[in-house]
């Protein structure tokens, strides 16, 4: 998956769609969204103008910890 950086941030600054996640883990797009709810699971998310977004440092930290939130998926 090629993930575009037209602001030039480091790797793991760059900010990606619940699509673009549910891709790399292997998700659907509603389990991640089940997770956003629950607010029990799933790696860390955050709103930019409205729109859900989640670091790509957070997505290695969420698969390095195995699979479990370290702060209940919101910031």
């Amino acid at each position: 998956m090629q993930i575009k950086n037209p602001l030039g941030l480091r790797d793991d600054e760059l900010l990606l769609t619940t699509e673009q996640v549910a891709e790399l883990l292997q998700l659907a797009v509603g389990t991640l969204h089940t997770y956003r709810c629950r607010g029990t699971r799933g790696p860390r998310f955050l709103k930019v103008g409205g729109r859900v977004r989640y670091r790509l440092s957070d997505i290695k930290e969420y698969v390095a910890s195995g699979g479990v939130s370290q702060i209940g998926g919101g910031r």
